[in-house]
């Protein structure tokens, strides 16, 4: 479809003229709303999890709602399986299963599989970026209890 635009100047005051300028308005608008969905679209961001990098052979972080983290150490530093409630807000929740050591002080090989919850904040700048800035990680053994305590996940807030 081809739309014809007279120029301004040839709009005349008639009816032809009232609808030339009608017209000239209707496309000046749809061109203003076009350009304010773009800027929108930029301005929102997906917050991530910390940044990329956080921790050396890690898994998750510098992502949005990633479903598995990993702080790269051994089996009881890995999450799968994670819902994320609340992605966005200042404080964000995920539940998902991690792999707990055993309680008597064995070896990490005799642990076994627990739920575990994340809990991601302190929500602001990341290196140029929208990011949960701090991760607490508790595991369930009969009980919910702290398993990492918070820690940052950014480096630098900046």
């Amino acid at each position: 479809m081809v739309v014809r635009v007279r120029e301004p100047s040839r709009c005349k005051e008639s009816a032809d003229g009232r609808r030339c300028r009608a017209r000239l308005l209707v496309l000046l608008a749809v061109a203003v709303a076009g350009l304010l969905v773009v800027a929108v679209a930029q301005a929102v961001q997906v917050p991530l999890l910390g940044r990329a990098g956080a921790f050396t052979s890690g898994e998750g972080f510098g992502h949005a709602k990633p479903r598995v983290v990993s702080y790269g150490g051994d089996s009881t530093t890995y999450f799968s399986g994670i819902t994320w409630h609340n992605w966005g807000q200042t404080t964000s929740d995920g539940y998902g299963q991690g792999f707990c050591p055993p309680l008597n002080g064995g070896p990490t090989s005799d642990g076994h599989p627990c739920k575990a919850e994340l809990i991601a904040s302190s929500l602001g700048p990341c290196r140029g970026h929208l990011a949960y800035r701090y991760l607490t990680v508790r595991v369930d053994e009969d009980g919910w209890r702290s398993f990492f305590p918070k820690r940052p996940i950014c480096g630098k807030t900046t």
